[in-house]
C-alpha cells in the first residue's frame, strides 16, 4: 500500500511540514527507535481515525503534521460524540501528541 493511501502521517508528510524538512528525518528516526512494536501498532489507530476524520468531516487533505488546536479540539468532541470511553480518548490524544513531543524535544536540545 503506498503511503498516500495510509492514514498515518507518512514520511514526505512529517518531513515537509517540519520546518522545511530539517527536523523531519530525526523525528523518523526517534519514532522508529522510541516506541516498541506493539506500541506503534497501538498508535496506528488513531492516526488512522484522525485522518478519516479530517477528510470526511473536516473535508481537509492538507498536511496533518503538525496538527492544530482546533483540529484537535474537534476530534476530541468528536470522539465524545461518537461515546468513546474517557480512556481512550486519553489515548488516542496521547497516540497523537507523541511526534510532537519528540519534535518539541530534537528542536529544544539544538536552541
Amino acid at each position: 500500500q503506498s503511503s498516500g493511501t495510509r492514514y498515518e502521517p507518512s514520511a514526505n508528510t512529517i518531513t515537509n511540514s517540519l520546518a522545511n524538512g530539517e527536523l523531519g528525518y530525526t523525528l523518523l528516526l526517534l519514532l522508529g527507535a522510541s516506541l516498541s512494536t506493539t506500541s506503534l501498532n497501538n498508535y496506528r489507530r488513531p492516526w488512522q481515525l484522525f485522518r478519516k476524520f479530517c477528510s470526511d468531516r473536516l473535508h481537509f487533505q492538507g498536511p496533518i503534521f503538525p496538527i492544530s488546536t482546533e483540529h484537535l479540539a474537534l476530534f476530541i468532541a468528536f470522539l465524545a460524540e461518537q461515546k468513546f470511553a474517557a480512556s481512550t480518548v486519553s489515548t488516542y490524544v496521547l497516540a497523537l501528541s507523541f511526534p510532537h513531543r519528540l519534535a518539541w524535544s530534537v528542536q529544544s536540545r539544538s536552541l
